[in-house]
C-alpha cells in the first residue's frame, strides 16, 4: 500500500488543485454523493455561483474506469471506494517534509480518495481511519 503523501502525489498528478480534475469535482468526474455535492448547496441563495451542479448519486459503486483517468492515467482516485494507506492514524514527523509518513503503528489505517457515498468535499482530503 502507498503512504499517504505517495497516494495523494500519484492522485494529483502534477496538479496542485484539490481534485486532479484541476476544478471542482462532479457527478460527471467520479462516484459520490452526486445530488448534493458539496454539503453547503443550501447556503448559496444563487445556486449558479456553484462550481459543481448537482447532479447523479447512484448509491453504490461503480465498475473500476467507468471516469476519465488522472494525467497519469490512474483511475478512480476519488470516489467510488475509499484506499486504504500504509500509516496509521496519528501524527507525522515533522522532521521530514519529502514523502513524510504517519504514524508507524496503530489500530486504524489512514484512508484517502472518498467513497460513493461520500460529499465531494471528502474525496482527496477524506483521512478519517479505519480499522
Amino acid at each position: 500500500m502507498p503512504t499517504e503523501a505517495e497516494w495523494e502525489y500519484a492522485c494529483r498528478a502534477g496538479t496542485v488543485t484539490p481534485f486532479n480534475t484541476e476544478h471542482s469535482l462532479s457527478a460527471d468526474d467520479a462516484n459520490f454523493y452526486g445530488h448534493y455535492p458539496y454539503e453547503i448547496e443550501e447556503n448559496y441563495f444563487y445556486d449558479e455561483v456553484l462550481e459543481a451542479r448537482p447532479g447523479v448519486y447512484r448509491q453504490t459503486t461503480v465498475a473500476a474506469g467507468s471516469f476519465e483517468p488522472n494525467a497519469w492515467g490512474l483511475y478512480d482516485c476519488h470516489g467510488n471506494v475509499n484506499e486504504w494507506c500504509r500509516d496509521y492514524y496519528g501524527a507525522y514527523d515533522i522532521s521530514h517534509t519529502a514523502d513524510p509518513t504517519g504514524a508507524e503503528n496503530g489500530t486504524r489505517h489512514v484512508y484517502r480518495g472518498g467513497g460513493w457515498n461520500d460529499f465531494a468535499t471528502n474525496m482527496l482530503y477524506s483521512s478519517a481511519a479505519i480499522s
